[in-house]
């Protein structure tokens, strides 16, 4: 158990370094593509307001 949560930790100390680098694009990036699939998701509802999933 300890050498998977020490993987993981390994794996985001070192992702963690590169996002000063990468800065507000991640979060324009994920901030989109939240807005497109809410979006979506609204729209399809809207297409089937009588059925029940």
């Amino acid at each position: 158990m300890n050498t998977l949560v020490y993987a993981l930790r390994d794996f985001f100390e070192f992702t963690f370094q590169y996002m000063p680098s990468v800065g507000e694009a991640v979060n324009l990036v994920f901030m989109l593509l939240i807005t497109a699939f809410t979006i979506y998701w609204i729209v399809q509802m809207y297409k089937n307001p009588d059925e029940v999933k």
